[in-house]
């Protein structure tokens, strides 16, 4: 995730590449290509050196990065990974292996690093049925502050959103760090989170924009509207509304924000 280059779409895709860095804050996430698709022999070390001359190792487990991330990595072969930095510079060596044997090697300049930025999707919004997915690694390491996942409603009023879902069906949550990825919420769960909240359930019924948040930032772009209501659905009956705007960082990274739809 941090190195960021953007792939041109003609350009061949590389093989065996650890592509990109993206640094959060106590985390870090890397993504890359295999030559084949992610399988048990395949693997990821982080090597750097300690002031004493020795070297310190950390496996970095992968998994599939699929098509919910688009862009430059929806293709097979592409794989993400996920671990805590400390204080010390991100300034050893990445060497991915399989069979025991490397087939590749890449380090970070500060330069080729990006800042990591929040992935996820509204995949469905109704009065009656609300669900999506985020990605943010402060969630689920262990030692980190995990951001706060809400649901912004015509750029003012911020609902919470429990994350309640597994989805096995996004890449990532093939990753052993990775626990409940998903959101689903259905009308008496809308209910009570607006009860709580102060808000009216016109408030949802209403609404022509909406906006994934996590950590206070915005995931997703608008919601699209009706054109005959001005709103996410018309009533009756509700329909999907399916944020369309990606969300960029300060450099392009190699993953995008794009989601696919639910299985």
């Amino acid at each position: 995730m941090l190195s960021a280059l953007p792939r041109d779409a003609h350009r061949p895709v590389a093989i065996d590449t650890i592509e990109s860095l993206e640094v959060g804050d106590g985390f870090a996430v890397v993504a890359g290509w295999a030559s084949q698709p992610i399988r048990s022999d395949l693997s990821l070390t982080y090597f750097v050196s300690l002031p004493d001359g020795q070297a310190q190792t950390l496996p970095i487990s992968l998994s599939p990065l699929a098509v919910e991330f688009g862009g430059p990595f929806d293709h097979p072969g592409g794989f993400i990974g996920m671990f805590r930095i400390g204080a010390r510079p991100l300034d050893g060596d990445f060497v991915l292996s399989a069979g025991g044997q490397e087939i590749a090697r890449r380090s970070f300049a500060p330069g080729e690093r990006t800042v990591f930025v929040p992935r996820g999707r509204i995949e469905r919004a109704s009065p009656v049925d609300l669900r999506g997915w985020v990605f943010h690694p402060a969630l689920w390491l262990q030692g980190l502050d995990p951001p706060a996942v809400e649901l912004r409603i015509d750029d003012k009023i911020l609902l919470p959103l429990p994350l309640n879902e597994r989805r096995d069906d996004l890449g990532f949550s093939g990753l052993p760090e990775v626990d409940i990825a998903g959101f689903r919420l259905l009308p008496s769960d809308i209910k009570r989170i607006l009860s709580r909240s102060g808000q009216r359930q016109a408030l949802v019924e209403n609404a022509s924009r909406m906006e994934l948040l996590v950590g206070g930032n915005a995931v997703v772009g608008p919601s699209p509207t009706s054109s005959s209501t001005g709103r996410c659905w018309p009533t009756p009956p509700p329909i999907s509304c399916f944020p369309a705007r990606e969300q960029g960082g300060p450099r392009p990274s190699a993953l995008s924000a794009t989601a696919s739809k639910p299985r």
